[in-house]
């Protein structure tokens, strides 16, 4: 059975992956950036704008997404090391000065 043709759409996906591959970026990460900004904000037909300045556009909403993220496991290290603190002062007697 011979292999079907990738639509417009998925040849401009495999290529946005294909470019950000190579700077570390998972494939799941950039497709769903994409959807997102395709959806959101320029339309199904703002693919011309996305790959405009060799997607600088998603590039940029790439780093807001680590920055999100760091943020989250930052506020969730904090949040356990807090939650540690206070499970250590439960055992001890409390010494007037």
């Amino acid at each position: 059975m011979p292999r079907r043709r990738p639509r417009a759409g998925e040849k401009r996906m495999d290529a946005a992956i294909d470019h950000f591959a190579e700077m570390g970026y998972r494939k799941a990460d950039v497709r769903r950036v994409v959807n997102k900004l395709l959806k959101d904000v320029y339309g199904k037909d703002g693919w011309p704008l996305l790959e405009d300045s060799c997607y600088s556009v998603v590039q940029e909403a790439l780093f807001e997404m680590e920055e999100q993220e760091k943020l989250q496991q930052q506020q969730q290290q904090q949040q356990q090391q807090n939650e540690d603190d206070d499970g250590d002062d439960e055992g001890e007697e409390a010494h007037p000065d």
